[in-house]
């Protein structure tokens, strides 16, 4: 594809305690990969969480800790989240890219390491996009960027503080 290595189910503390957040510069940012099929949604969940463990004790991907192997993406999550005694699910975004067209994606044919399993030798499309974090005095607000720009359409981003 576009020769970049890509892996599931990790975590990634955008920011960590003790980062010095600059005024000028508040933006931080979360790049996300989706695989889907052509008649399948382009709108995707992502939660984000709070922890105040120091940088050393942050987890890196779902399987830290007790975690079984056996165990469906929920249940892992909610197993590290229990792991980790402080950690707070802060909201839940979804970023949703159906108005983009079709042809905006890259389209990938079959291959080998098909994510589909079980629907046959079916081509599908990619979406890189960011989230990124944009932190004020105050508040803290969110952004969908698609190809470069920030993504704008009605009911493209919505948060949902837990």
């Amino acid at each position: 594809m576009d020769g970049k290595k890509r892996v599931s189910n990790q975590i990634k503390w955008i920011i960590q305690k003790g980062d010095k957040i600059d005024s000028d510069s508040p933006f931080r940012a979360h790049e996300f990969y989706r695989t889907f099929l052509a008649n399948t949604s382009r709108a995707w969940y992502c939660e984000f969480y709070t922890s105040f463990n120091d940088r050393a004790q942050l987890p890196t991907n779902i399987a830290h800790g007790k975690l079984s192997r056996d165990a469906s993406l929920k249940e892992s999550f909610d197993s590290l989240i229990d792991y980790l005694a402080d950690a707070t699910q802060l909201c839940t975004v979804k970023a949703d890219l159906s108005k983009v067209d079709i042809q905006q994606f890259e389209h990938v044919k079959y291959h080998l390491l098909n994510k589909f399993p079980g629907r046959g030798k079916q081509s599908h499309y990619t979406a890189d996009y960011k989230i990124k974090l944009v932190i004020g005095a105050a508040d803290l607000r969110f952004e969908l960027w698609f190809q470069g720009m920030q993504y704008m359409e009605d009911n493209s981003l919505a948060i949902n503080f837990d």
